[in-house]
């Protein structure tokens, strides 16, 4: 029996291009993100502004992508997450722009009276005291995106090694 062996040559293992490709899965893992986002409220008159931020260790690779605390930040946690109970006052032919486990947003509002004029009848109002149901856009995108995310994770994760100067990286 004759055994060939091929001596390798040792390389000294190049982080900056490890964190490089990671860096940049990151980045295209959040601007995926912020796209699916800006979807649930792309027919608002003004959506909420998106935060983007990237942390790397040596033990973790951590990106989030949140709203702003400004009015439309707060009130797209307020539909995301749902509340206890709803303290707005509704006309009662209102239809809500978007909806529980709907991902596109439709065009809601109040139906279009031509009969009324002058002023709302505040009388037709109803302070409505049920609660408004989370849309777990949150939940949606992560389960959407999860199985993209992981791949590119691991391709970036070749690719460093590749990168890297290890030939023999796949």
């Amino acid at each position: 029996m004759i055994a060939n062996l091929k001596v390798l040559k040792p390389i000294q293992f190049s982080a900056f291009q490890f964190y490089k490709e990671f860096r940049s899965a990151a980045s295209d893992s959040n601007d995926e993100w912020e796209k699916r986002f800006k979807i649930t409220h792309r027919n608002w008159d003004s959506g909420p502004s998106w935060n983007k931020t990237i942390s790397l260790s040596a033990k973790l690779v951590e990106f989030t992508t949140e709203t702003d605390d400004a009015h439309d930040g707060k009130i797209y946690r307020f539909l995301n997450y749902g509340t206890k109970k709803r303290y707005a006052a509704m006309p009662s032919g209102w239809k809500s722009k978007t909806a529980p486990g709907r991902f596109f947003p439709n065009a809601g509002g109040v139906p279009f009276d031509r009969r009324a004029r002058g002023a709302w009848d505040w009388r037709e109002y109803v302070a409505a005291s049920r609660a408004i149901d989370p849309r777990a856009w949150d939940k949606m995108v992560k389960k959407q995106t999860e199985r993209k995310v992981v791949v590119r994770f691991r391709e970036a994760m070749q690719k460093g090694v590749v990168n890297s100067g290890h030939k023999y990286g796949k």
